[in-house]
């Protein structure tokens, strides 16, 4: 249980690391983006590819971890505030029920929306840090 206990600590930095330097991929997106229509070849169209998969890593970060919280939990593994697992399941949803909202069409509103997923993903793994394990 300890191992397991270390790899849900671990991955809870992965997830905030990952999702930090994607929200600051977005950011920088955004900016580079800014009154411009983007061609497949344009270095701005790199950018967005990097941000997408670092959405990507960070989603299968937040799933591997809730499958090492549900390990802890089924081994009595449990954490000491009812609210690590709210902030937890919020790390989870977030950029697929973001993904979902946003139409893929409009590519500028779809990248603030799935910029303000990334922010919200590790502004809750924060809080679920800050509950303990």
């Amino acid at each position: 249980m300890n191992f397991l206990l270390s790899l849900h600590n671990l991955n809870a930095w992965l997830i905030e690391i990952v999702g930090g330097l994607t929200l600051i991929v977005g950011i920088v997106w955004l900016v580079l983006y800014r009154g411009k229509t983007v061609d497949a070849s344009d270095p701005v169209d790199q950018v967005r590819r990097v941000f997408r998969y670092g959405l990507i890593v960070t989603f299968v970060l937040g799933a591997l971890q809730a499958v090492f919280g549900g390990l802890l939990y089924l081994m009595n593994g449990r954490a000491g505030n009812v609210l690590h697992y709210v902030y937890g399941l919020l790390v989870l949803a977030l950029i697929p029920v973001l993904w979902v909202y946003s139409d893929q069409n409009r590519v500028r509103r779809d990248i603030i929306i799935m910029t303000i997923a990334a922010l919200l993903v590790v502004a809750a793994g924060v809080r679920a840090l800050m509950t303990g394990p």
